[in-house]
């Protein structure tokens, strides 16, 4: 008990003697333990920006070392099955009521007998039936004439660009009511849109493209013939083709499309619907190398639809129609090119385009 006690007593002793000059020297004590405080923080925080640096390091290697070019399937049955795929979307998914009414002069409807029976270019196929309505243009045009005058005699030449706007879209409007009676036609479905024709439809100043998806999601199903032709004049259907092209071709030699120069042909022939865009293109290079390598050439993508399978794609050609070259190319970079080309092997480079080298 005494050694314990005595043990006790000396540990007490220690301890308070410890108190003692602890709090005799607070300050000094406090002071170095912030500082300590405050060294560890930084140096745990500059550790951690150096092992994150590191590890970034390690990720960005590991991801070098992985990274591999994207391959593209060029063949003719991934592109097939992609374009199909395509066409098989509902109307609302693919841009069709965006792109007739911005192509629709651009577009051509021939038939069997090889008769055109629309051309968006030519004025006689702003006619229609209901006079009513035929006098819509020609009341436009009246406008857009007294404004022209009006202007005239103020000596401001100036036209009004309102009045020329809106008439442009109720051509636009009649040009689209007469391809869909024309299709509707020869499809044999003109019931779809006997009762209310589009151009009754749609309202003088109401969005074309959006009543367009609502009139077609109305008055056309979409697993009529009609939607089946229309799915085809899209820039959805074409994309499966230009990323092919790009992807074999544009990586040598760069190339960029003709604005404005997109246009669709809509054949029917007993048997079969033939849909096909006609596009051109311009190549774009650096100025030193244009007298080297500068060309220019057209594509056809043409989508056959089988009357006799109610409409389906029975087959897809992609096919270059047309190239030129500036006159100082050589001929080992046309075959050069062309072999670039012929790469995409779902693309059809014709045998002549090189024996006329």
């Amino acid at each position: 008990k005494r050694k314990d006690n005595c043990s006790y007593l000396w540990g007490y002793n220690l301890i308070m003697e410890l108190l003692e000059s602890l709090y005799e020297n607070k300050i000094i004590i406090f002071g170095a333990l912030c500082g300590g405080i405050i060294f560890y923080f930084f140096y745990s925080k500059l550790n951690s920006l150096e092992d994150k640096k590191e590890d970034k390091k390690k990720v960005n290697k590991k991801k070098r070392e992985k990274w591999v070019p994207i391959k593209v399937n060029t063949c003719k049955e991934s592109l097939t099955t992609d374009m199909t795929n395509i066409w098989k979307r509902a109307l609302e998914k693919l841009p069709v009521h965006v792109d007739i009414p911005r192509l629709i002069r651009k577009i051509e409807i021939i038939d069997e007998s090889n008769e055109e029976l629309f051309n968006g270019i030519k004025e006689k196929y702003l006619q229609i039936e209901n006079k009513n309505k035929e006098t819509i243009v020609e009341e436009g045009e009246k406008e857009n004439n007294n404004s022209k005058n009006k202007n005239k005699n103020n000596n401001n030449e100036v036209e009004n660009s309102d009045v020329k706007k809106k008439t442009e879209v109720k051509k636009t409007n009649i040009l689209i009511n007469n391809i869909l009676k024309i299709i509707t036609k020869k499809t044999e479905e003109e019931e779809l849109i006997k009762e209310t024709e589009f151009i009754n439809f749609i309202g003088d100043n109401e969005d074309t493209s959006v009543q367009l998806l609502r009139y077609m999601q109305k008055y056309i199903d979409n697993n009529n013939k009609t939607i089946k032709i229309l799915r085809c004049c899209n820039q959805s259907m074409m994309a499966p083709c230009v990323v092919r092209l790009k992807h074999t071709l544009s990586t040598d030699y760069p190339y960029k499309d003709k604005r404005g120069s997109w246009k669709i042909y809509i054949n029917f022939y007993n048997d079969r619907v033939v849909i096909r865009h006609l596009k051109f293109e311009i190549s774009y290079e650096k100025e030193d190398l244009y007298d080297q390598q500068h060309f220019d050439f057209s594509w056809s993508l043409s989508i056959t639809l089988d009357i006799n399978n109610n409409y389906k794609i029975s087959n897809i050609d992609f096919n270059l129609e047309n190239i030129q070259f500036v006159s100082t190319v050589d001929n080992d970079t046309k075959h050069s090119i062309l072999n670039t080309m012929k790469e995409c092997q779902c693309f059809n480079v014709d045998q002549d385009f090189f024996n006329s080298l």
